[in-house]
């Protein structure tokens, strides 16, 4: 309809400003500038095309320009001189015009923006679950946890079979340190679309952080079948098989791992680390780790890397050189005061002072064998689209 205004008037900024807002609904910026430039320079004074340019050259990655067209946003709009773009105007305000207004702003990190298009979604269809999944999401960004709750109930008793509303509910628990409700609502997510690779993803970290390691394989491994470039579901899953003791899986996955993305280093590190001392003489291969290990060589390095040195060191035998590594460890936890870890690093340097060497990839409730629970001050929920 904007086209066949600009058909019968080609000089319709009002037609360019609509078409404009389209295209940066629709994630296409470059297109969303040139209608917009094509506005403001057919009406000048019409101030309200700076913001709507402004957002667009954002999305396009330009913040300078974008910050300084945002700055110089005003009331005034685009002139109407056509019946035709006065109606199409009209249809701009809707439940689905708003959502995906909302939806734009929200994917480029204006939140406070994307809730007041949101809220008004609500206001035109209270009883639509989609929009009130994206307020709750929306304020949940925001920190209004009680408000992004009652959201996400209103949608649920809306449509109790809306996936999204199902996930984000489980997102809003898992960042609140209740993995127990999480999991109930991650469930029903992945069991209304089990190809949902997130929920899968979010739903087997839940489980592990409730100890439950066993049951989390199944949905790293959907997740790592449907996107092999997963590092993070790849490592965890490997994680699990480890807090299993099921380590001759373990080093299978993580050599599957490690051949479909070498350059991932945590990924590397967590193999140096198996086959270093792993406590099953079948599964360790002390020469391997040593080749594995000079790719972790830095001129800086963690002190997780320098105990996945010290094990490599002393698996074959070069007891001296395990005890620089891990003397170096200890030392950097008792400069940054992390006592907690300190009796256990101290306890493992002793042992290779006495010539034995590491045969525990990672010592008990080590974080990346326990993921504690979340209770992160801001969650995460994901943009759900029209």
């Amino acid at each position: 309809m904007f086209r066949e205004v600009l058909e019968r008037n080609p000089r319709s900024a009002a037609a360019y400003v609509g078409l404009g807002k389209i295209a940066s609904a629709s994630s296409d910026f470059p297109l969303a500038v040139e209608h917009l430039e094509t506005a403001r320079k057919l009406d000048p004074a019409a101030s309200e095309i700076n913001y709507l340019l402004g957002l667009a050259y954002r999305g396009m990655g330009q913040r300078e320009k974008a910050t300084e067209l945002i700055a110089q946003r005003g009331e005034r709009e685009v002139d109407l001189h056509d019946s035709l773009i006065s109606d199409v105007m009209a249809l701009s305000t809707g439940m689905r015009v708003h959502q995906l207004r909302g939806t734009a702003l929200y994917q480029q990190g204006l939140y406070q923006q994307a809730l007041e298009e949101f809220r008004k979604a609500v206001e035109a269809d209270p009883d639509e679950a989609l929009v009130r999944t994206n307020l709750g999401l929306t304020l949940a960004v925001l920190g209004d946890f009680a408000g992004a709750k009652r959201e996400f109930d209103e949608a649920l008793r809306l449509d109790p079979e809306d996936m999204y509303a199902h996930a984000n509910m489980g997102a809003l628990h898992a960042q609140l340190g209740r993995d127990a409700k999480a999991v109930e609502h991650y469930e029903k997510a992945v069991s209304l679309d089990p190809g949902q690779l997130q929920a899968h993803n979010d739903l087997a970290d839940a489980l592990r952080r409730l100890g439950r390691f066993e049951d989390s394989l199944k949905h790293y491994r959907q997740v790592v079948e449907g996107d092999p470039r997963d590092a993070k579901a790849r490592l965890s899953e490997a994680l699990a098989l480890v807090k299993l003791q099921r380590y001759a899986e373990a080093r299978e996955r993580l050599d599957e791992a490690h051949s479909a993305l070498p350059e991932q280093r945590s990924i590397l590190a967590a193999l140096v680390r198996v086959l270093a001392a792993a406590p099953n003489d079948e599964v360790r291969d002390g020469r391997r780790a040593l080749q594995l290990a000079r790719d972790l060589v830095a001129k800086e390095m963690s002190v997780e890397d320098l105990q996945t040195l010290a094990m490599v060191a002393a698996e074959n035998g070069v007891f001296r050189e395990a005890i620089r590594f891990q003397s170096r460890a200890v030392e950097w936890v008792e400069y940054a005061g992390l006592t907690d870890q300190l009796a256990t690093l101290q306890g493992t340097l002793r042992n290779y002072q006495a010539g034995r060497p590491c045969r525990e990839p990672w010592p008990p409730g080590h974080p990346l064998l326990e993921p504690r629970p979340l209770n992160a001050a801001r969650p995460e929920p994901r943009a759900r689209g029209s």
